[in-house]
């Protein structure tokens, strides 16, 4: 049974997803430290969405323009 503590299953599949606002996203994140349940539900969210989502997250690890150069008015120098 969920604690009143635990957050929906609608905002751990917006957290696990990406789609949550930071300012909802950090309390969430401290809550997870501590709750083995919302962890087990965010490992299955996990398992259900297939290989895109993770691929996505790892996206900053292979950014190919990240050393690019760009001007203020956004154009590669």
């Amino acid at each position: 049974m969920p604690s009143k503590q635990c957050p929906s299953h609608a905002i751990l599949t917006a957290l696990n997803s990406g789609t949550l606002e930071l300012s909802f996203a950090n309390p969430i994140i401290s809550h997870l430290e501590f709750c083995e349940r919302c962890c087990e539900i965010l490992a299955e969210l996990d398992k259900q969405q297939g290989p895109l989502v993770p691929q996505l997250r790892d996206v900053d690890d292979h950014f190919p323009f990240e050393h690019e150069v760009v001007d203020e008015r956004g154009v590669n120098g």
